[in-house]
């Protein structure tokens, strides 16, 4: 069923092209705002535009006649009475409107479930949900402590000289700290393993671009592919929640959850000739 969205643009949104807003007020993927676009349903002021990079103007009028697509693979990582560990896909926002939080209430048929961290919309990989509130805030509690250790696997720009370091630069005025590993690189890319002992916002994405070697795909903070070729291999920014540990703090046994590395990923590592065995 086609449902309507309305917006009015604002100042900061019309330093947007169209598709850049369809893909921001929709919560959508570049690639999948094309397709909304392209199906005609789209109109500015009234006037029907299927031009992706149409210019917007402070005060336009945007209609969009959208049917959101909601086929969501649910699996399960780890499960215990307080805590469950899902593997969240891509394109969807970790909780809020129309989100895998959403989903996963549905499909578990329990408003209790509550994500209790975030993975930003592009971002795959393991998220912990608490099942009721006594459980939610002693999760919170171990993050604040920093006694959740959390490993990603991201896919950067460049080679680095170092196979191992660490990024200690505040963010946002506070401290933020990340630890990498190169698993792998080819002439222009590299397979990381980060750790976060921080958890600020787009903190891997900022502090790998702050060394000159961007998450691929990571339009925001990084850039569009020297290699251009290879733009239409990747929708999104290639960051993953690899594995995460902690202690649950109620029954205190240990968790300890993995996600594999989704198609695209592997999809990406084989067109630029690295080998990857997670």
């Amino acid at each position: 069923m086609m449902e309507r969205y309305d917006y009015t643009v604002t100042g900061r949104e019309a330093q947007l092209n169209l598709i850049e807003f369809v893909a921001e007020k929709l919560e959508l993927s570049k690639r999948a705002a094309k397709r909304v676009i392209d199906s005609k349903n789209v109109q500015i002021n009234g006037e029907r535009i299927w031009m992706a990079k149409a210019a917007l103007n402070p005060g336009d009028r945007i209609n969009i006649q959208y049917k959101p697509e909601r086929k969501i693979l649910i699996q399960e990582l780890y499960r215990d009475q307080s805590y469950i560990v899902f593997d969240k896909p891509a394109d969807i926002p970790s909780n809020g409107k129309r989100s895998f939080e959403e989903i996963v209430q549905k499909h578990c048929k329990s408003h209790d479930l509550r994500a209790a961290h975030r993975l930003d919309k592009d971002t795959t990989g393991c998220l912990i949900f608490a099942t009721d509130k006594e459980s939610f805030e002693s999760i919170k509690g171990e993050f604040q402590q920093k006694k959740v250790v959390k490993h990603y696997t991201a896919i950067v720009e460049g080679v680095l000289s170092q196979k191992s370091g660490e990024i200690s630069q505040k963010l946002d005025g506070k401290d933020a700290l990340s630890r990498y590993s190169v698993i792998r690189s080819s002439a222009e890319f590299s397979l990381l393993d980060v750790e976060i002992i921080t958890g600020r916002k787009h903190q891997i994405r900022r502090h790998l671009t702050s060394i000159g070697y961007p998450v691929v795909g990571d339009t925001l903070y990084g850039r569009r592919l020297r290699a251009k070729k290879l733009e239409k291999f990747v929708s999104r920014c290639l960051l993953h929640s690899t594995s995460i540990e902690f202690t649950n703090p109620l029954s205190e046994r240990e968790v300890h959850a993995e996600a594999p590395l989704p198609q695209e990923f592997r999809d990406f590592l084989e067109i630029v000739g690295i080998q990857c065995t997670r």
